[in-house]
């Protein structure tokens, strides 16, 4: 039964403290660029010609639809 106490205030003092809470996985937003463009790539994860393509398929499905 001691047992039981002490792990319940452990897990207590631990969701408690805040140890938790300070967890930051928001990606920052940043500032409006000046060039609009329908595909924004941070990261680099395409490559210019993924890009280019990419961009040309959704200003062509937004000439389409009214979406």
């Amino acid at each position: 039964m001691f047992k039981k106490k002490n792990i319940l205030l452990f897990f207590i003092i631990i969701l408690s403290s805040g140890i938790f809470i300070n967890a930051h996985a928001q990606f920052e937003i940043p500032e409006t660029p000046e060039f609009q463009t329908s595909v924004y790539d941070y990261i680099k994860l395409l490559s210019p010609v993924e890009k280019s393509s990419l961009e040309e398929k959704l200003v062509r499905y937004s000439d389409t639809t009214s979406t």
